[in-house]
């Protein structure tokens, strides 16, 4: 029987907790936007991906896709001139 080292469970814990969406799952979590300017963000580098072998599908996960909407949602100023 081989045993399990701890690597491979927290890696499974990861994996359960912060799931690898597909494009599609993706660009709909990010409300909406189209699979094709997802794939050119994770092309040139501004949202983090997975890709289990070259030329693969993309996958995203769900803490990369919140820290990009965190980089890129604008919020209302405290200081607002009501």
């Amino acid at each position: 029987m081989r045993k399990s080292t701890g690597k491979a469970s927290a890696q499974s814990r990861n994996s359960s907790e912060d799931p690898a969406l597909s494009t599609a799952e993706a660009a709909r979590y990010l409300g909406g936007m189209h699979v094709k300017t997802l794939a050119t963000l994770a092309r040139t580098r501004q949202i983090e991906f997975v890709q289990s072998a070259p030329g693969g599908p993309l996958k995203f996960r769900r803490s990369a896709l919140n820290a990009y909407l965190e980089r890129h949602t604008t919020r209302p100023s405290c200081h607002s001139n009501w």
